[in-house]
């Protein structure tokens, strides 16, 4: 187990661009070694101010999250790439960018050896190929 953190971005714009989502997501791959993505729709509603509620008509579009995790000392670094990356893909892509929201969280992350654990166990392993 090793302290590390987790970041998600939240890049959304009004028409879905699979080669812009790709390049998003290698720039994650390049700087972190992996990435968890989820796209889908993003929604709002007159979001322009800090309000204790919002009306009008729910507006959407195109959202890719996406989601990495990376040691202390590396994320000043992996932080500046993200953001010069994200704004190089969409100003090269002509997207309808603006903000980009992220989360960051402090974790704890960890992994285990699926075989390894069914060895242990008793479980007879079945070469799949």
């Amino acid at each position: 187990m090793r302290k590390q953190v987790e970041l998600k971005y939240f890049i959304g714009y009004n028409v879905a661009n699979p080669d812009a989502d790709a390049a998003m997501i290698q720039a994650a791959c390049a700087v972190c070694g992996g990435c968890f993505v989820a796209d889908g729709t993003g929604y709002w509603v007159n979001g322009d101010t800090h309000a204790e509620r919002f009306d009008g008509e729910a507006e959407s579009e195109h959202c890719l999250n996406i989601c990495l995790t990376t040691e202390l000392e590396k994320l000043e670094g992996v932080i500046q790439f993200m953001e010069f990356e994200i704004a190089r893909i969409v100003h090269d892509h002509q997207l309808d960018v603006e903000w980009v929201h992220v989360q960051q969280f402090d974790i704890v992350g960890r992994h285990f050896n699926v075989k390894e654990v069914l060895e242990v166990n008793g479980v007879e392993l079945v070469d799949i190929g």
